[in-house]
């Protein structure tokens, strides 16, 4: 082992294993917080989220949540085959092709949707 790291000379080292368990993580908690949108149409109000008002948007948002929870679940599994190091499937990514704009799009949806069911400021 000429680096230390259980890899030959010229290779990267593998990302840690901690870092998938971390994704995964962050994949409960998101799941969770868009299941919760999804069934009430309350978000708690955290960051970006605190801006939300409406339940419609709130649903709308939930909604991109799960599929950035299935993002991070996908990239767990892409990092802790690397960690093993093995090529993660391509599959991978061309799903988190597909994911990633599809909730940044409905994330747009939903301020969109926040935005027309305000009302206007009267002069």
């Amino acid at each position: 082992m000429a680096g230390g790291f259980g890899c030959d000379m010229g290779e990267l080292p593998a990302p840690p294993a901690a870092m998938a368990w971390i994704l995964y993580a962050l994949a409960i908690v998101g799941a969770a917080i868009g299941v919760v949108g999804l069934l009430t149409g309350w978000l708690p109000k955290i960051g970006r989220l605190r801006w939300i008002s409406s339940p419609a948007a709130a649903r709308m948002t939930a909604l991109a949540e799960l599929l950035l929870s299935v993002s991070a679940l996908i990239a767990a599994l892409g990092v802790g085959f690397m960690s093993r190091h093995v090529e993660p499937p391509h599959w991978l990514a061309t799903a988190e092709l597909v994911i990633v704009p599809a909730a940044a799009f409905l994330e747009w949806q939903a301020r969109r949707i926040d935005q027309r069911s305000r009302p206007s400021p009267s002069i």
